[in-house]
């Protein structure tokens, strides 16, 4: 048989009823207040890794727009340390649950805007990068196109405008703005790069124009100008080369466009002179008129009657006078006409 004393003192060692109740509740809380001393320790080990971080960044910070722009985040990162309590139990529970969801919300917001500081710092190392080269795109097209110019230096300045901004408290919108301006620089580049591969285009229609009045001008020369002409054509050669040299590494080509052109219209025109003179009224309006029309069909094939009434048109002679003359400089192989028959 079970002793009482033994019995009695057994059973006091454990609330019962109310008391249990009690106990309950306190095991409830401490267990409560566990998992909120735990999460607040996660939160302050993550917010001190964000700083860790965010300290290395500064310190490769490229450009000094985010050396400002970092001082903001000091701002919206500063967890408090959790606040001072009351020893009942409760108090301290409530005051630990407001204190993790106000560091929750802290860390977040913290995270955002790493997010966004890195979205920028990326954003402004491109656009210092384009930039430097729309400067150099603004140089090369100075001369050919002045308005052109003027948009380049007007987004340039705007670039410059960036790196003096003081006014770093809504990162959204210094995001915004920043890539308004990186728009502005891509378009001004498009502009210079189409502007530039336009006058390439245009010169090397006019050399290509010049080669085959070379050809003509060759068969018809006289002996002491046989030189001039191949010099000319060797000349024209160069050009071509640097035409396609200037295609494959624009903008970092030293090239007077201007000048070029102005040297290829002086040999189109010599040539020009040359068959003028040595060919008949009729047959130098012909060539002249298959000058122009070659260039804008180049090697395609088109039908016999549709070049007859091209060149009929450009040199204002009848289709019958045009077919004569056709059948004259072919002749005398200064026609560059070819059929092909099927």
């Amino acid at each position: 048989m079970i002793n009482d004393s033994f019995n009695s003192g057994l059973f006091t060692e454990y609330p019962t009823g109310k008391n249990l109740t009690l106990e309950m509740n306190q095991e409830e809380s401490f267990r409560e207040l566990t998992e909120l001393i735990s999460e607040v320790w996660q939160l302050r080990k993550e917010a001190m890794e964000l700083w860790r971080s965010l300290n290395e960044y500064i310190s490769e910070a490229p450009h000094p727009l985010i050396l400002r722009v970092t001082r903001e985040l000091e701002r919206i990162g500063n967890v408090p340390r959790p606040p001072r309590t009351d020893e009942e139990l409760k108090d301290l529970i409530s005051s630990l649950r407001e204190y993790v969801i106000y560091s929750r919300q802290r860390l977040e917001s913290m995270r955002e805007y790493m997010r966004e500081l890195r979205l920028l710092s990326e954003m402004l190392i491109e656009v210092e990068e384009r930039a430097q080269l729309l400067k150099t795109w603004s140089e090369v097209i100075r001369d050919l196109e002045p308005r052109a110019y003027s948009e380049a230096v007007h987004a340039l300045n705007k670039v410059k405008r960036i790196r003096e901004y003081t006014d770093v408290k809504n990162l959204r919108i210094l995001l915004k703005e920043v890539s308004e301006v990186h728009n502005d620089v891509e378009s001004c580049l498009r502009l210079c790069q189409r502007i530039y591969e336009r006058r390439l285009n245009v010169i090397k229609e006019q050399t290509e124009t010049a080669i085959k009045l070379y050809r003509g001008a060759r068969r018809l020369a006289m002996v002491t100008d046989v030189t001039l002409i191949d010099g000319a054509y060797s000349r024209l050669m160069d050009i071509m080369n640097a035409i396609e040299n200037a295609k494959r590494k624009a903008p970092f080509v030293d090239l007077d466009l201007q000048e070029m052109e102005k040297e290829v219209r002086g040999i189109v025109t010599k040539f020009r002179d040359l068959l003028d003179s040595a060919v008949g009224g009729r047959e130098a309006r012909v060539l002249k008129a298959l000058s122009t029309l070659a260039p804008q069909y180049g090697e395609k094939a088109l039908p016999f009657h549709v070049v007859v009434m091209q060149i009929s048109r450009a040199s204002e002679l009848s289709v019958n006078e045009v077919l004569l003359t056709l059948y004259s400089l072919s002749k005398k192989g200064l026609a560059p006409v070819r059929m092909r028959l099927r």
